[in-house]
């Protein structure tokens, strides 16, 4: 049996995830995910994993389709070959922090989680895909996109996108690490802005040609203390769930290849 503990070089790499918050909406006076987000402390480590980076975007988004479409791509990836190899203008909750830009299209951070409210709710839910169309829903400017095919035209982008996520495995890990929530797989994100910017996003990684490691999480109503502090909590166990199922997933393909070379040369002849 082969071991799908991480080897060395995972266990060096540092992943960086970028988690991101609404603001208010419709009656939503108060959008607990960006309270959430905010509360994240910088860093997540764990004995299990490699050092976990936590970006909280500084800023409640807009519930609001065309500040997404604008916000998104250039948020995921460097916009061009001449951005800085760093930059120190990224004012988290937690101080400043420093922001590394890769070379052109490759991504800034490893993993991105967009959060969002669903209210009258009082379970968490973790999205499984999202759709091009139907946005019909007006946005806090009373636009809508119902008519829209930006994405079609520009990218001829698919009308529904997965992550690359082995979601089954990460929802287990996530369960596990808190039995005492009621956590739910979701294959309907609600065709508004929370489905729209978790397609935003997939797609950025899609157009590439790129694994979409990102996700979508659902949390229920609630403000106080007690509210904000247990979305934490669940928020840095499915942090830790996406980043352990990736890196077992990853040594499971380079132990079933490992598993292939050998078979290969155990074919090879012995003799002349």
């Amino acid at each position: 049996m082969g071991s799908l503990a991480p080897e060395p070089d995972h266990e060096l790499k540092a992943w960086n995830v970028l988690v991101t918050g609404f603001g208010p909406f419709l009656e939503n006076h108060i959008n607990p995910s960006y309270l959430i987000a905010h509360i994240l402390p910088p860093t997540h480590n764990l004995s299990s994993l490699p050092p976990i980076n936590i970006h909280a975007y500084p800023h409640p988004i807009d519930v609001c389709y065309t500040t997404v479409r604008d916000l998104i791509p250039t948020l995921l990836f460097a916009e061009d070959d001449t951005a800085p190899d760093t930059q120190t203008t990224y004012n988290g909750p937690y101080d400043l922090h420093i922001i590394t830009h890769p070379p052109k299209d490759l991504p800034n951070y490893d993993i991105v989680l967009n959060i969002g409210l669903a209210s009258g709710r009082k379970h968490y839910s973790i999205e499984t895909c999202a759709h091009r169309d139907g946005y019909v829903k007006k946005d806090i400017h009373d636009q809508d996109l119902e008519h829209d095919t930006y994405w079609s035209d520009k990218y001829n982008a698919p009308e529904t996108l997965w992550p690359a996520f082995d979601t089954a495995d990460m929802w287990r890990r996530w369960k596990q690490g808190l039995l005492e929530e009621d956590l739910r797989p979701s294959n309907n994100a609600g065709r508004y802005l929370c489905e729209f910017i978790f397609y935003a996003c997939m797609l950025e990684f899609w157009r590439r040609g790129m694994e979409a490691r990102c996700m979508f999480l659902h949390v229920p109503s609630g403000d106080s203390e007690q509210d904000l502090e247990r979305g934490r909590r669940v928020v840095l166990g499915l942090i830790a769930a996406a980043v352990g199922s990736e890196i077992a997933k990853r040594e499971e393909k380079t132990h079933t290849k490992r598993l292939e070379a050998e078979e290969e040369m155990g074919d090879g002849s012995d003799g002349d």
